[in-house]
C-alpha cells in the first residue's frame, strides 16, 4: 500500500511541477525575443527545474524514507515525456512551415501564392526563410555549401538515412 501511495503523490507531483516547464520557458522566451538560439537551452533548464521542484514537491508531501524506486521511475518517465510533447509543439509552431503558411494567409488577406512568397512569415519572405533554413543546417553540421552545391555532412548523411528509415517504417511517404 505504501507504494501506490507513493506513486499517487508522484503523480500529483509531476502535475504540479511539470507546469513550472511552460510558466519558466514562456517568460524568458518573451523577453529574450531575438534569441531563438537560446530556446532549446532554456527549455533544458525549465525541464532540470521542474525534476528538481518534483523532488522538493515529492519529499514535502511524503516525508518518508526510504522513498520507492518506482516513485522516481515514474516521475522522470511522465515528466520526461510531458517535457519532450511541450518541446516538440514549441518546435512546430516555430520551426513548422505549414503553421507559418496558415498564419499568414489568415493574417493577410487576400492571400495570392507570389504574397506568400515575398511575404511569408511577416514579411521575411519564403527565399530568407530557406537561407536561415540552410544556415542552421551549417551551424549544426548536418551540411556544407560549396559552389552553390549542398552537400551532407557525415552527421547529415546519419541524420537522413535515419528520416528516411522512420519514414517508410512509419509509411509517411515523402511528407514534410
Amino acid at each position: 500500500m505504501e507504494v501506490l501511495d507513493q506513486l499517487w503523490t508522484s503523480a500529483l507531483c509531476v502535475v504540479v511541477s511539470a507546469a513550472l516547464i511552460p510558466l519558466l520557458h514562456i517568460p524568458i522566451m518573451r523577453l529574450r525575443r531575438n534569441h531563438v538560439q537560446e530556446m532549446l537551452l532554456w527549455m533544458i533548464a525549465s525541464w532540470a527545474v521542474s525534476f528538481v521542484a518534483w523532488h522538493v514537491l515529492f519529499l514535502w508531501i511524503e516525508r518518508s524514507y526510504p522513498l520507492h524506486i518506482n516513485a522516481f521511475v515514474e516521475a522522470y518517465a511522465l515528466l520526461g515525456f510531458l517535457w519532450l510533447g511541450y518541446l516538440e509543439m514549441m518546435f512546430k509552431l516555430y520551426r513548422g512551415l505549414s503553421h507559418t503558411i496558415v498564419t499568414d494567409i489568415e493574417r493577410t488577406q487576400p492571400v495570392t501564392l507570389e504574397t506568400i512568397m515575398r511575404d511569408f512569415a511577416q514579411g521575411t519572405g519564403a527565399e530568407e526563410m530557406l537561407n536561415r533554413r540552410l544556415r542552421a543546417m551549417q551551424i549544426s553540421g548536418l551540411i556544407r555549401i560549396e559552389h552553390d552545391r549542398l552537400i551532407l555532412t557525415g552527421k547529415g548523411e546519419r541524420a537522413a538515412r535515419m528520416t528516411s528509415a522512420l519514414k517508410s517504417f512509419l509509411k509517411l511517404g515523402s511528407c514534410g
